[in-house]
Formats: C-alpha cells, sequence, structure tokens
C-alpha cells in the first residue's frame, strides 16, 4: 500500500497500466513510466500552488468532488477502449481549468521534454493523470482530517494550502517546484 499522494499516484498506474497506455498512444513504454514518475508530483506540486490562489481551494474540493466514483479502480478498462479519448479529453479539460492554458501547456512541455515523449504525448498522459491525481486526493481521508483540524480563522484557501502541505512534507514527498509558485 503507497504512504503518500504521489507513490498512490504512481501505484494506481501500475507498470501493466503504464504499459497499455504507452501502447494507446504509441509511446515507448520505457518513457510513459518516467514521465508517470514525474509527473505525479508536479501535479502535487501544481495543485498546491493552486490552492493557494484566491478562491483556488474551493474549486479543487468542487472539482474533487465531482470526479467519477470508481474512476481509480476502472482505468485500466478504459486504456486502449472507445473511453480513453473522452477520459484524455476530459482530464486536460479540468486540468486546464484549474491551471490555465499557459501553465498546463508549460506542465506538459517540460513533462514532455524529460521523459522524451513530446508534449502531445505529455498532454494525453496529463489529462489521463489528473483524474487520477485528483481521484487519490478525493479519497484520502488523511487530506480531509488534515482539514477539518485546520485552524477554523484559516481562510478555506489557506486550510487547504496548509493541509496539502502538511501532509506532503510529514510524508516526505513535497515537490519542490518553485517555478509553480510564480
Amino acid at each position: 500500500m503507497a504512504t503518500d499522494l504521489v507513490s498512490e499516484i504512481v501505484e494506481v498506474v501500475s507498470p501493466t497500466i503504464s504499459s497499455r497506455i504507452a501502447s494507446a498512444l504509441g509511446l515507448d513504454p520505457a518513457a510513459v513510466q518516467k514521465a508517470i514518475v514525474v509527473a505525479a508530483p508536479v501535479l502535487i506540486g501544481a495543485l498546491i500552488s493552486y490552492v493557494s490562489k484566491a478562491q483556488g481551494a474551493n474549486k479543487l474540493n468542487e472539482v474533487v468532488r465531482k470526479q467519477e466514483p470508481g474512476m481509480l479502480s476502472s482505468l485500466a478498462n478504459v486504456i486502449g477502449e472507445p473511453g480513453q479519448k473522452a477520459l484524455i479529453d476530459q482530464g486536460a479539460s479540468v486540468l486546464t481549468s484549474l491551471f490555465g492554458g499557459k501553465t498546463f501547456s508549460g506542465l506538459s512541455q517540460a513533462v514532455g521534454q524529460y521523459a522524451g515523449i513530446g508534449q502531445g504525448g505529455s498532454k494525453s498522459l496529463l489529462g489521463l493523470l489528473g483524474p487520477v491525481a485528483l481521484g487519490v486526493l478525493g479519497r484520502s481521508s488523511v487530506l480531509e482530517g488534515s482539514m477539518r483540524q485546520a485552524s477554523p480563522t484559516f481562510s478555506s484557501r489557506k486550510r487547504t494550502t496548509s493541509a496539502l502541505h502538511c501532509l506532503l512534507a510529514s510524508q516526505g514527498t513535497l515537490p519542490k517546484l518553485e517555478f509553480l509558485m510564480m
């Protein structure tokens, strides 16, 4: 069992699912696995940056609540099937809505360049991983508990940011992504 959010994301996208994603997207399996390992902390870091903005926490909570129940367990059934494109498009749309087109494009470019899958492959992969990250975040009872324990004098945004920071820091997985805070 995974012990932190980043590991949970990587665990949901098992090597078998990763290979299926690579095959479905026409990409090298090793490069896709490399992209997944780097994209997971990048997505978590981007979410941390997002909740630190005005109304970010409220919108993130709303998006997490709207995630399809069971998506994490049914991911394998979507890869390589007709519903894959819809999931990619929906995931990319949600991430673009949260981060903005410029940031999503920048994340896609950075992950694609690092892993050698190009920006197009990276956008598709992030479109698949976005719902996974949000689903993992949604099922995290640790995050819910952290948010409930946060001081009631903080705004929702500060509580959510604080909870994410505390959760990741306590697990030793706080991504070093200062460029997202700009």
